[in-house]
């Protein structure tokens, strides 16, 4: 047996002061959408849809029997408190009420999504297709926009301020608005260029005199000294095809031969050899001109897609639609990746980090991740923001990470109460089966005991969080989903005691300030960390982190409580 996190947090946890409450298992939930104040929670699974009443406990359920049409949250903070919920089906809509609504689009037939919602439901963000997804559309596929509410519903669609070229000055595939800040003054998405391969961000800011405008975050990452393109020679050019200089008889008598060579094998047929002379000269002369422009063309494309090339090898590689902005408005969430060479794999292997835009500053923070694949989940507040190592992982699990720490969610939760503790070791503890190949061919299958959180969202307050993983340790069901109730006012940064207070420094000291005549601290695994009877800053080497300390004053009075380092 694999040992995976020793949870019987004894001192520790049985001095946890907030109330438990046992969490609520959803079977085969995919949480996806949360509202800011945990009233509704979303689940999605094989285009069917569940929209939960926190509430009251009413669920409300959607799959298409004819499974024709598809049942889509938006790709962004897509529940507002007023109870909205906006995405797709068929197009871009909402729901409310137990009914959905059809939002104003430009065409009704293409794939139009509303992505994102303020929490009080007065602004929706979204993406409006203008062509059909094709390697042959001639314009940008979809275009930002937002609705602003009315008094009975939605008004007409407004499209967003978007620039009209790529990194390499080429038409862009997509240009998105994924989500919305709380005021609905800033929206975020995304820049996909030409090729597909990179995905820039882009901010929508509101001003005060009601207009928009767009603005490229790092914008400079994207356009690196000594990489610039040159111009970009087009689409090859459309080779003569000799179909196309054939009469009727000529065409006829081409097909023959071809069903013939279908049916009976022999020299394959070639359709120049089909055409007659006067329609011979003509093919010959049209491919010798366009052998001329190929081979014009030809060089300037390979020097074009040379540095194209090497330049999305320098860029931030940013995964589609994977985008989030705090929501006061002031940094730009997304998850960044690196592609490596992996001994256990034919093919390179995208390693994920969280990636930061400080969107006053341009600064741009990639979070170390100690070598775990990191993608971002949820950012329920300003501060925090969920992260999970996958999707589809056997051993999924999440952090939570706030204030520049990534705790373990199961830690972090452990800290609410004892009874909590025993019951992620009750529950979430699973026996996972993992087939490997041994050096003499045979498949080898191993088993372990892994500790599997999956992926995490949030209300903004983290009172309520809600929790799912794929089931890769039963047949019984497809996911595991929890729901959970929590106060985590328990934690502070200041701890005070009668008229003394704890509390860390900027250098990491513990600050000790008045009459304390002992202090412990422990961890979150109820081991103790640090033990002191002196007042002032007592130096110490602790890991940031959340800690349980207890304090003893002259008064004989004892006052425990978890402290954030």
């Amino acid at each position: 047996m694999k040992k995976v996190l020793l949870l019987t947090l004894g001192l520790a946890a049985s001095m946890a002061a907030n109330a438990y409450t046992e969490p609520t298992e959803y079977l085969d939930y995919s949480w996806q959408g949360m509202a800011p104040n945990g009233s509704i929670a979303v689940s999605e699974l094989y285009g069917a849809m569940t929209i939960v009443d926190l509430t009251t406990g009413t669920e409300y359920y959607y799959e298409d029997p004819t499974y024709m049409l598809t049942y889509s949250g938006g790709l962004g903070n897509y529940v507002s408190n007023t109870g909205i919920v906006v995405g797709g089906v068929a197009s871009a809509c909402y729901w409310q009420n137990g009914e959905w609504h059809d939002l104003s689009v430009s065409n009704a037939e293409l794939q139009n999504i509303a992505n994102g919602i303020t929490p009080d439901g007065s602004r929706i963000c979204g993406g409006m297709m203008m062509e059909a997804m094709s390697t042959e559309a001639q314009g940008i596929m979809l275009l930002p926009c937002y609705w602003d509410a009315t008094a009975d519903g939605f008004g007409e669609y407004h499209l967003l301020p978007h620039p009209t070229v790529d990194l390499t000055g080429r038409t862009p595939q997509y240009v998105t608005a994924v989500a919305i800040s709380a005021d609905g003054k800033t929206i975020v998405g995304q820049i996909t260029d030409y090729s597909g391969f990179t995905h820039q961000p882009i901010i929508y800011t509101e001003g005060a005199d009601g207009e928009w405008s767009y603005s490229l975050p790092a914008n400079d990452l994207f356009h690196p000294e000594g990489y610039d393109l040159p111009e970009d020679p087009g689409e090859c050019p459309d080779q003569p095809q000799a179909e196309d200089f054939m009469s009727e008889e000529e065409y006829a008598a081409y097909q023959a031969a071809f069903e013939d060579y279908y049916n009976n094998g022999g020299a394959y047929p070639l359709a120049k050899d089909f055409l007659g002379e006067e329609h011979r000269a003509a093919y010959d002369a049209a491919m010798t001109e366009w052998q001329a422009l190929y081979e014009e063309w030809a060089p300037k494309y390979e020097a074009f897609n040379d540095a194209f090339w090497a330049l999305v090898d320098v860029v931030p590689a940013y995964e589609f639609n994977n985008v989030y902005v705090t929501p006061n408005g002031q940094k730009y969430v997304t998850s960044g990746y690196v592609t490596v060479e992996d001994p256990n794999s034919w093919w390179p292997v995208s390693v994920y980090y969280p990636a930061v835009i400080d969107l006053a500053s341009d600064e741009v923070t990639k979070v170390e991740t100690g070598g775990l694949n990191w993608l971002v989940s949820d950012v329920p507040n300003d501060d925090t923001f969920f992260i999970c190592n996958g999707l589809n992982e056997a051993v999924a699990r999440g952090w939570i990470y706030k204030d520049g720490v990534a705790t373990p969610v199961e830690e972090w939760l452990a800290s609410e109460s004892e009874e909590m503790a025993d019951w992620i070791q009750n529950n979430l503890v699973r026996s996972i089966e993992t087939a490997s190949w041994d050096e003499e061919g045979n498949l080898v299958v191993d088993t372990s005991d892994e500790l599997v959180t999956g992926i995490c969202i949030a209300s903004s307050d983290l009172s309520t969080m809600a929790m799912w993983a794929q089931s890769t340790w039963s047949y019984d069901y497809i996911t595991a989903a929890y729901i959970f109730n929590l106060d985590n006012s328990g934690v502070k940064d200041v701890v005070t005691v009668g008229n003394n207070t704890i509390t860390f420094d900027q250098e990491g000291n513990m600050v000790v300030d008045g009459d304390i005549q002992a202090v412990t601290v422990y961890d979150l695994q109820g081991r103790q960390v640090l033990n002191s009877n002196a007042n002032g800053a007592i130096a110490n080497n602790l890991p940031a982190g959340i800690y349980v300390v207890r304090a003893q004053t002259g008064a004989n009075c004892t006052v425990t409580s978890k402290i954030r380092k």
